[in-house]
């Protein structure tokens, strides 16, 4: 018994909670522009790191899991260093946009980005969610692989 919390969902609920983190930044961002110098706590912050730590468990942890579990043997370490280039290439972009990030134009960035992140968790979701039926299957296979391997 339980609630069966497949791969693909996991990743969904990532990119969703990320979402609302970038939300809660975009509205703290609107708070901090209205209200006088000094007026709102640091402690403010404290659930914009909470979902994105859920964020990073639930997506990329579970993004490396998939991908490592599904690679064959013989490929699983080019997989794991993929998916981490497609980390690091994130990493980059955001940096790339780092510049443009000024006073005027922040809250704009954040309301933006939590609004594309939303829609491309559904996308994703809407996308692959067919590989959570094949889980059970893919799964037996991987097993049925290492037992002729040994």
């Amino acid at each position: 018994m339980g609630i069966l919390f497949l791969p693909i969902t996991r990743i969904s609920f990532g990119f969703l909670a990320m979402s609302g983190a970038i939300a809660l930044a975009a509205g703290l961002q609107s708070l901090v522009d209205t209200s006088p110098a000094g007026s709102i706590s640091f402690l403010s912050l404290f659930p914009i790191y909470v979902l994105t730590a859920i964020a990073e468990i639930l997506a990329f942890v579970s993004s490396m899991e998939y991908a490592y579990t599904k690679a064959p043997r013989s490929m699983k370490s080019l997989i794991a260093s993929i998916n981490l280039f497609l980390c690091a290439m994130g990493s980059v972009l955001g940096l790339a946009i780092s510049p443009t990030s000024t006073k005027s134009r922040i809250l704009a960035q954040f309301a933006s980005l939590s609004g594309i992140m939303f829609l491309l968790a559904i996308v994703y979701y809407a996308l692959f969610s067919n590989y959570n039926k094949e889980e059970g299957k893919m799964n037996r296979m991987e097993r049925e692989v290492d037992q002729d391997d040994r």
